[in-house]
């Protein structure tokens, strides 16, 4: 496996036009879902959308966010980071590792996947989160676990 060393990068080519066009198309109300909560009266809520939403004109936004590529093999990548001013930084690495999981469309997959995630690190007892431990990799799992927010999941260890 290769190490990479990246650093974030600014974005010098992005002019104020792009941006402006950028927010105008993805933060419009035609590329949002709208939800109400609790017993109020429902013409109540259509016409304070109506009040909301009615300067705006309906436009066609192509905002599919698509599937990730898999890596054809596992990659390491560092980053370094301040630690501090201490001198002896031998106990301020983190350790990573991330799976990329399936698309969370599926509601029997998504569920399965969060009992997987807790079996695997969610208590004491749990046997990657043992076998992590009793590596010496870390003292503990500072870590995410199921990311199941984005487009497909995550698995993460810390």
């Amino acid at each position: 496996m290769a190490w990479t060393r990246r650093r974030p990068t600014p974005h010098p080519d992005l002019t104020y036009a792009a941006f402006k066009s950028f927010h105008e198309t993805y933060y419009h109300p035609s590329n949002s879902f709208i939800f109400f909560y609790g017993n109020d009266d429902p013409e109540v809520r259509l016409k304070l959308m109506e009040g909301y939403l009615k300067p705006y004109e309906k436009i066609k936004v192509k905002s599919k966010v698509p599937l990730a590529k898999p890596f054809k093999r596992p990659r390491k990548i560092q980053y370094a980071y301040d630690a501090g001013q201490d001198t002896d930084i031998k106990k301020k690495h983190y350790f990573t590792v991330n799976w990329l999981l399936p698309d969370t469309s599926d509601p029997v997959t998504d569920f399965s996947l969060q009992i997987l995630a807790n079996i695997l690190i969610g208590t004491p007892a749990s046997p990657l989160k043992k076998a992590l431990l009793d590596s010496g990799l870390g003292e503990d799992l500072a870590g995410l676990g199921l990311e199941g927010e984005l487009r497909q999941h995550i698995f993460s260890t810390v």
